[in-house]
């Protein structure tokens, strides 16, 4: 109740400083000229002529109120006051808002300058007019400021314009707090019957799809270049395994002449029976043997390695299409649902 007693002085203050600032505004105007418009013809030629909207008295006269009723709302709400600022769209549009909001409206034109008047049901809004004391016209850019919102007065169709043509018409209509509650609820819960056949749907579908192994996973990572680099690889080693198996055997043929040449050149100069020079064969021979069963194992081992190396590829490409077949499967699976 105090609180209430404190807005109703505050505003027969400032409805009391009014009257007095028009009173002491005829009074010099009376005793500068005589013979100067009053201030409804002022208006009427400003509608006629939007250019004169930028005369400086005017513009001052309805700056200073604009910034009177600034002040007054800001001591009235003790600076508490939630708003909104928006442009309009061109042509016409439906707009909702909760009630208690401070709005602030832009005319939707490129240049602020101009000069711009605001109707609402076809009236004039009149900065000069103290009864309208929540709309008022800013002179800076020209928007309209309503504050606070009420639901039965503000409600109705607000139109900017021109140079008398009509630029943006905007029909506002106001919630009140259970209103907009009730509708905010109702969206939410359309939203969540919305949503959540569609999380139901992926929850089952992720349930019953089989789970991808891991070293399926490693492969789908490789890319392109790894493959290639594979084979590169893969390239060098069975050519090397070649070009060592040539070597070998090509050492053991230099071995074998050499050991032969060597025996036969020792028998020669040592002059040795026949029968000890068939024995002395009988070991070259064992010793080319073993020599042979040596290379022949190596041989057989290189093989073997080879042998599991190609296996190795053959089988992670076999992997490799198996997982593309899978895919490709799937793919046509989830194609055939989404029909």
């Amino acid at each position: 109740m105090n609180i209430l007693y404190i807005n109703l002085l505050i505003i027969l203050f400032f409805s009391f400083f009014l009257n007095i600032l028009t009173i002491f505004d005829g009074w010099k105007s009376k005793e500068e000229t005589t013979s100067s418009p009053i201030f409804d013809e002022e208006l009427d030629e400003i509608k006629n002529d939007p250019n004169i909207y930028m005369n400086t008295k005017m513009k001052g006269m309805r700056g200073s109120l604009q910034k009177l009723k600034k002040l007054f709302m800001k001591v009235l709400f003790l600076g508490q006051q939630k708003r909104y600022e928006f442009t309009l769209d061109e042509g016409e549009k439906d707009y909702e808002f909760m009630e208690g909001i401070f709005i602030i409206i832009h005319c939707p034109i490129h240049n602020r300058n101009h000069s711009i008047f605001w109707y609402k049901e076809g009236i004039l809004i009149k900065n000069d007019d103290f009864k309208q004391w929540r709309l008022s016209v800013s002179m800076e850019d020209y928007s309209l400021l309503i504050q606070p919102l009420l639901k039965i007065e503000d409600i109705g169709m607000y139109e900017c314009r021109y140079n008398g043509s009509v630029i943006s018409r905007a029909k506002i209509t106001i919630l009140d707090q259970n209103e907009a509650y009730i509708k905010g609820l109702l969206s939410y819960l359309f939203t969540v019957l919305f949503v959540t056949p569609i999380v139901i749907a992926a929850v089952i579908y992720r349930f019953f799809k089989p789970e991808i192994k891991e070293s399926e996973l490693e492969m789908k990572k490789k890319n392109n270049l790894t493959l290639f680099y594979e084979e590169m690889l893969l390239n060098r080693e069975k050519k090397h395994d070649v070009a060592l198996t040539k070597k070998m055997k090509e050492a053991v043929d230099v071995y074998k002449n050499k050991m032969v040449q060597k025996k036969m050149d020792s028998f020669c100069q040592v002059g040795l029976p026949e029968g000890e020079i068939d024995k002395d064969d009988n070991e070259i021979q064992r010793s080319m043997i073993d020599v042979l069963k040596n290379v022949t194992k190596i041989a057989e081992q290189r093989t073997h390695e080879y042998n599991e190396k190609v296996l190795t590829v053959h089988k992670s490409k076999n992997i490799r299409r198996r997982v593309n077949r899978k895919k490709d499967l799937s793919s046509n699976v989830d194609k055939a649902f989404n029909v």
